[in-house]
């Protein structure tokens, strides 16, 4: 073989460690770097999911509240509505949304002139600081009132 053909030092060490390909640290490392990013995500996508499902769940209790006022109205019913009597007289939808996201029941309330549908909201309990409730969910400014006549469908 002619000098020609010899590889410097430097050059066979180059193609040595071409060859070679990764080592287990440098895979453990691009590994925990995709875990970090994962972590990161999933918690911006949990919030995003959490917001989603109340937003989901402020435009039913509306829906449901509007179905329910025009039902007193055009029926000058005294007593309040269940979302069993408004589907029973055809004034809901048999499609229409009876349950909030985590599978609660929607409650409706009438106090005199005053018609309120509430969620037990992601904690599943009502009566506590997370509950969701028309008006009071964006239709409604700084409407917490509570009170009247509970009904729930179960």
């Amino acid at each position: 073989m002619s000098s020609s053909h010899r590889l410097h030092p430097r050059n066979r060490r180059a193609a040595r460690l071409r060859l070679r390909g990764v080592t287990l640290v440098e895979v453990l490392v691009v590994v925990a770097i995709m875990a970090l990013v994962a972590g990161g995500v999933s918690f911006y996508v949990v919030g995003k999911l959490r917001d989603a499902r109340v937003r989901a769940t402020c435009i039913a209790a509306r829906d449901l509240r509007r179905v329910a006022e025009s039902y007193l109205g055009e029926h000058g019913a005294r007593d309040c509505p269940t979302v069993t009597t408004l589907l029973e007289r055809r004034e809901l939808d048999e499609d229409a949304t009876r349950t909030d996201p985590w599978g609660t029941p929607f409650e409706i309330r009438c106090d005199g002139e005053r018609t309120r549908v509430s969620s037990a909201g992601p904690d599943e309990q009502r009566e506590s600081a997370d509950d969701i409730a028309a008006p009071g969910c964006g239709d409604v400014p700084g409407d917490a009132a509570r009170g009247g006549q509970a009904r729930r469908d179960d």
